[in-house]
């Protein structure tokens, strides 16, 4: 592979595969879908552009019968076969690595009763973001799926957090359990709810979780 191509190669999974998996390190660009989209977008368009002068540059050589160096069309075609295995791979990436967790998420160690009283702090969260914290269940969110949750059984789950709550949302992801634990964070306009889903393995033992907003 050629110096110049390397680097458009480099620049191609910076750009297309940065925003993907920023997200495990950065929560509020996975918050934000419109930040994330819009950047995604824009490095597409800026690649697709780039890439669309260089399979015109390499035609019109082609046509013209004289050599180029990077410009050529051979060359060009093999980038629009890379820069989709390195999305796709940057994509594979942000499912297997672990994503950072809300800010706040660490306050407190979980505990069995604030975890259950939470549910009626539920009630003076408030109607907007104004009047938006961080809850109790989000202050040991962090404590809870790190340190507890690992090979519990379905019925220790709803013993330690109380029944999973009966809703539609999230459904269609395949979660066993849910549980709301607060508004959501990291957002510039938090008006959404905050979630914990849990998935369980065919045993009926914790497999993963994900913290989502609505």
């Amino acid at each position: 592979m050629s110096k110049p191509k390397f680097q458009v190669v480099i620049a191609a999974a910076a750009l297309v595969g940065g925003p993907v998996l920023l997200r495990n390190l950065w929560p509020i660009v996975g918050r934000v879908s419109f930040v994330h989209l819009l950047a995604t977008a824009i490095c597409c368009v800026a690649l697709a552009v780039w890439l669309a002068g260089q399979l015109l540059a390499g035609l019109t050589a082609k046509i013209q019968r004289r050599p180029t160096t990077f410009g050529n069309l051979k060359g060009t075609i093999l980038l629009l076969v890379e820069i989709p295995l390195v999305f796709c791979s940057a994509v594979a990436l942000s499912r297997v690595l672990p994503r950072s967790l809300p800010t706040g998420s660490g306050l407190r160690a979980f505990e069995r009763s604030s975890w259950i009283a939470g549910a009626s702090e539920q009630s003076n969260w408030g109607d907007s973001y104004t009047d938006q914290k961080t809850s109790t269940r989000q202050a040991m969110l962090a404590d809870l799926v790190r340190h507890f949750l690992a090979g519990k059984s379905k019925a220790e789950i709803e013993e330690a957090l109380g029944p999973s709550l009966e809703t539609p949302y999230f459904r269609e992801a395949g979660r066993d359990l849910i549980y709301r634990t607060g508004w959501e964070r990291d957002a510039p306009w938090p008006v959404d709810s905050e979630w914990l889903l849990i998935w369980l393995d065919e045993q009926g033992t914790f497999l993963r979780y994900e913290v989502v907003t609505d």
